[in-house]
């Protein structure tokens, strides 16, 4: 385990303690409001029955409660309040819980009192001969509530703490101490399958090939049907249907086989020169295999026939100097006037010389 990931554990853990801190408080807090409302309709209620037994302003006036207590008339006009002048105060029919009384038969609301200058929750609850009851009691401020739960939730924070690291310090013991670069587990062959993996392969019995000039080879492709075939340089190596290649020049190609729903699969194919071959041109009157720089015709001599031993192919003939000597297509010589001109043969991208000298008849 790297210590960025213990980093980002650690932090994980925090923000998840901190989050239950934070619901923990606000689940208090509004627990907290609803229990104060309660006791404010409990203590409604019992004021109110002893108001109907004793006697209304002179009930309320008699008793003694931390909370504060007004009686309001139909109209709205304060009737009687514990904590202030009751002729002093302004008309109450626009409060919150003044007007849900009226309308359902009780009320609720929470605010800040402008006569007693603090924050309080009131209930007011309409009475069977039409006035209302109002209780109001001090509203404890989320700062307050806070202090009166920070030992429980002390121990709170030390419970989610202590599992935090239990949660850390078994990951730690199960995949390495931070910093460590431990070796990933080895992973499950059938894991990390790429959907579009070639449902079809496609196999090469080569994938290397060498040849040399005018030759051929033959590649064979296995896994599929119809198969075709392309080279990267016709120039280079050409290649056919049934997958033969065919060397046209020296160089290098890439001949790739490919069939659909498969992935195409190559082979490399080296081109060489044809070695040369051992070639020989002579007169017919030399002896076969042995070479023949030059030789001697003299004019009104009949054609010397030339040939080029070593090979079955065509043979190009030309002449240096056919005012001298020409040559026709079958290698035949015909001495046309004195002098020195050179014989040429080409053939198999080779270039053979042989000099011909031609004399008078009488020099003989």
């Amino acid at each position: 385990m790297t210590a960025k990931i213990f980093r980002n554990a650690f932090l994980i853990g925090f923000t998840v303690l901190l989050a239950c801190i934070l619901l923990f408080f606000f689940i208090m807090y509004s627990n907290y409001q609803a229990q104060a409302y309660d006791i404010l309709e409990v203590e409604a209620e019992h004021i109110a029955e002893g108001m109907q037994i004793c006697g209304g302003e002179e009930y309320l006036a008699a008793m003694q409660s931390d909370e504060r207590i007004t009686w309001i008339a139909p109209d709205g006009s304060v009737l009687y309040d514990n904590m202030a002048d009751a002729d002093t105060m302004e008309n109450h029919l626009q409060r919150p819980e003044v007007q849900g009384a009226f309308e359902t038969g009780s009320g609720r609301s929470d605010r800040y009192s402008s006569t007693i200058l603090e924050k309080n929750n009131y209930y007011a609850r309409l009475l069977k001969d039409g006035t209302v009851l109002r209780v109001a009691g001090k509203q404890t401020s989320v700062a307050a509530m806070a202090l009166m739960l920070v030992q429980p939730s002390l121990w709170i924070v030390v419970l989610v703490l202590v599992l935090v690291a239990g949660v850390l310090l078994y990951t730690l013991i199960g995949s390495g101490k931070p910093g460590d670069d431990q070796p990933d587990p080895p992973k499950n062959p059938t894991e990390d399958v790429d959907p579009n993996t070639p449902a079809v392969t496609l196999t090469l019995d080569q994938t290397a090939l060498e040849l040399t000039v005018g030759g051929t080879g033959k590649l064979t492709a296995t896994g599929a049907e119809g198969i075709t075939w392309t080279s990267s340089n016709a120039a280079v190596a050409a290649v056919g249907e049934d997958g033969t290649v065919t060397a046209v020049a020296a160089g290098t190609a890439t001949i790739s086989a490919s069939a659909e729903g498969a992935d195409p699969v190559t082979c490399t194919v080296t081109v060489k020169e044809a070695p040369k071959k051992d070639l020989v041109l002579r007169s017919i009157y030399q002896s076969e295999g042995t070479a023949q720089d030059q030789f001697t015709m003299h004019m009104g001599d009949p054609a010397v026939p030339m040939t080029v031993d070593g090979t079955d192919s065509t043979v190009k003939w030309s002449t240096e100097h056919s005012s001298i000597a020409t040559i026709n297509s079958d290698g035949e010589v015909t001495a046309v006037s004195l002098g020195r001109t050179t014989i040429i043969a080409e053939v198999d991208g080779q270039t053979l010389k042989c000099e011909v000298l031609v004399q008078p008849i009488d020099s003989q």
